[in-house]
């Protein structure tokens, strides 16, 4: 999926909670906490958002 353009962006707080948020930033997954965006996200009027 990165190949081909997609971004890639996991929530810091669940992939912490598994112990895997430093091997996906390593191989260049951007880990963040989600919280904030996804809100920001729905209020701009996203009607599809994959978890």
């Amino acid at each position: 999926m990165k190949n081909a353009g997609i971004k890639l962006t996991v929530c810091k707080a669940c992939t912490d909670s598994y112990g895997a948020s430093e091997k996906l930033a390593e191989i260049g997954i951007e880990v963040k906490y989600m919280g904030d965006p996804l809100t920001e996200m729905l209020k701009e009027g996203w009607t599809t958002i994959t978890f």
